[in-house]
């Protein structure tokens, strides 16, 4: 009896597990842990989802100040003001100018044709017309008058210390045109492309002296340009500007 109670006694006491207390210790301090880590990263990651905020970014435009922003269109007419401005002065340009010009309309194409008073009956002489429809299209005609053909298809003028030169055309252009008169010659030739800069320089020199060349295969002829032509391109050059702008 004695012996089997020595043994009970010599024999290692088990092993205890845990405490269930003990396990809630542990438990208790990963929560603690985590809402102090929630606590940390919270402000940071409300910071960064609020900056960019579409709100946030509407209140950060809208705190910039007036002087700084650019309003279009501030303190300037508009663009309809302007045009009807515009329109008022082409209107006061055409009641100066038509009593200047005859019309005349083409039944084919239906468009109408301007030509100036002061170029009427111009066949048989050395001059450099102009013609103006009822759109604004603007273009120069050569018309030369002589004994015998120069055959010429440009010309070329001085304007001031400046020289001007047409294209030339060729002899089977459909602006190009010839008739033998009786008592001599006619060679036409319509610029209709790359004159705007000739008529242009015309009229703003109207008063000055021009010269200008009949630039032909067989010969060449130089006049000065008469008064006459000069302040029917002028005028000319004038209503094409008005007619445009009212269109």
């Amino acid at each position: 009896m004695t012996e089997k109670i020595l043994d009970k006694l010599s024999e290692e006491p088990p092993v205890k597990s845990e405490s269930p207390r003990e396990n809630s210790g542990s438990g208790v301090k990963l929560i603690l842990l985590f809402i102090v880590f929630i606590a940390a990263v919270t402000p940071v990651v409300l910071f960064f989802s609020g900056y960019f905020d579409d709100d946030t970014l509407k209140n950060e435009v809208s705190v910039i100040p007036d002087s700084v922003v650019e309003t279009p269109n501030a303190n300037k007419p508009g663009k309809p003001v302007l045009a009807q401005e515009e329109k008022i002065e082409a209107g006061k340009t055409l009641e100066r100018l038509l009593s200047n010009f005859s019309f005349e309309k083409e039944q084919l194409s239906n468009v109408g044709w301007y030509n100036h008073l002061n170029q009427e009956d111009a066949d048989k002489q050395k001059s450099l017309l102009v013609h103006v429809n009822d759109k604004g299209f603007i273009y120069l005609e050569s018309n030369w008058f002589g004994a015998d053909w120069i055959f010429h298809k440009k010309v070329r003028l001085k304007i001031g210390d400046k020289m001007y030169e047409t294209s030339e055309l060729e002899s089977y252009s459909d602006d190009h045109y010839t008739e033998a008169l009786s008592d001599g010659v006619v060679e036409k030739n319509h610029f209709k492309r790359k004159i705007d800069e000739i008529i242009t320089a015309i009229a703003k020199n109207y008063d000055a002296e021009i010269r200008m060349w009949f630039v032909g295969d067989k010969a060449t002829d130089i006049i000065e340009l008469s008064d006459k032509d000069k302040l029917a391109i002028k005028e000319a050059y004038e209503l094409s500007q008005a007619l445009k702008k009212l269109r």
